[in-house]
């Protein structure tokens, strides 16, 4: 169960907070329902998010095991089968999926798939293009933003779309210049 759950990330899941964005600035979080309605909000992107997170480390899973570090993830090592990786991957999605078309919203639920489609699309076929994969993950920041202004039905300024995206392109470009770094030093 400890490796089930190391693999679905649950760190990166602060990532999530961005869909608070929108109701914070439009001054409704505090709102009755509003917070109940962010907390489902919150697990289907958790769990969207880990779904990704699953086959991102099944895809890697080959290239990981010639890795010194990256060989004892998971998957990598074999301590969680790829036939269960994919399992816990798609029930997972499938979950985020219908929790958040019951329990948040129709169009909420289109955002959560639009999420999942472009983290496949990143892990099969963007990660490694310079430029293109911090402009995804810049993107994946902009949906949870809308996400989150869809799951309370309220409005998003361009100005906080900007914000975001400035944001998320500094943390992205960081991100690659230090592992830039960190390869030059080894």
């Amino acid at each position: 169960m400890y490796h089930v759950a190391r693999t679905a990330r649950p760190r990166q899941w602060l990532k999530n907070l961005a869909l608070l964005a929108a109701p914070v600035f439009a001054g409704v979080l505090f709102e009755q329902g509003i917070a109940l309605q962010m907390t489902k909000a919150f697990i289907c992107f958790c769990a969207i998010a880990s779904a990704g997170y699953y086959i991102n480390d099944i895809v890697d899973a080959p290239k990981d095991r010639l890795h010194p570090v990256k060989k004892n993830r998971a998957i990598a090592s074999g301590k969680i089968s790829t036939k269960l990786a994919w399992i816990i991957a798609w029930v997972t999605a499938l979950f985020a999926i219908l929790f958040g078309y019951v329990f948040v919203g129709r169009f909420f639920s289109f955002m959560v798939i639009a999420y999942l489609v472009l983290q496949l699309i990143y892990s099969f076929y963007i990660r490694n293009v310079i430029i293109l994969d911090a402009l995804t993950v810049a993107t994946l920041f902009i949906f949870r933003v809308i996400s989150g202004a869809l799951a309370v039905e309220v409005s998003v300024s361009s100005w906080l779309i900007l914000a975001t995206i400035g944001l998320s392109l500094l943390l992205a470009f960081g991100k690659r210049r230090s592992e830039k770094t960190l390869l030059m030093q080894h």
